[in-house]
């Protein structure tokens, strides 16, 4: 069995600008996962939606629970983990308040989108004009991220860039993946 695991952190007061879409943080497994866990501020057309989800690169859908968030946080952060167990994909966030694992979403083979089968924990943004930033006086981080490749034991894996975007020139992640970017991955080859 193989799995990604990460404490990433989710604001329930963030608020962004109509329009824009930002992905804070996004923890996808490694060896070629196609799930990526993630929390999402978004506009729906009218209202700014907060919530923690899961996109599935093979149908290109989002899911998300239709519990309270607040079920699957504790000081800020929510456990979620990536596991591929006999072809099946699954996507995992532990819930606080009923103390357990649930399954947010299972994919039987797929591949996601990276194509070296790294995994990562990013900023993603989305229509974001320079003056448009959020308050960067949030930290969108990752406690830690635990990898496990079958064979090879639990590996820690560290950011040589940090965990915490202080001003636009710093900004983790653009979607045209040109500017400077914080991300954890580890080499499906190792």
């Amino acid at each position: 069995m193989n799995y990604t695991y990460a404490h990433n952190n989710y604001h329930s007061s963030l608020s962004i600008p109509s329009g824009t879409t930002l992905y804070a943080p996004t923890l996808l497994g490694t060896n070629d996962s196609p799930l990526e866990i993630l929390s999402r501020y978004w506009w729906d057309g009218v209202t700014l939606k907060r919530e923690i989800a899961v996109y599935n690169h093979e149908t290109t859908q989002f899911e998300e629970s239709t519990s309270s968030v607040s079920d699957y946080l504790s000081s800020g952060f929510y456990a979620a983990e990536i596991l591929l167990d006999s072809g099946t994909w699954y996507a995992m966030l532990y819930n606080f308040d009923d103390s357990q694992w649930e399954t947010w979403e299972s994919q039987v083979g797929g591949s996601g989108p990276d194509p070296y089968g790294r995994g990562w924990d990013v900023w993603e943004e989305w229509n974001f004009d320079e003056g448009d930033w959020p308050d960067l006086g949030e930290t969108f981080e990752a406690k830690e991220i635990l990898i496990n490749i079958e064979g090879s034991g639990d590996a820690y894996v560290t950011s040589s860039h940090g965990s915490e975007a202080k001003d636009v020139g710093s900004a983790p992640y653009s979607f045209a993946w040109t500017s400077n970017y914080y991300r954890w991955y580890v080499d499906a080859d190792r």
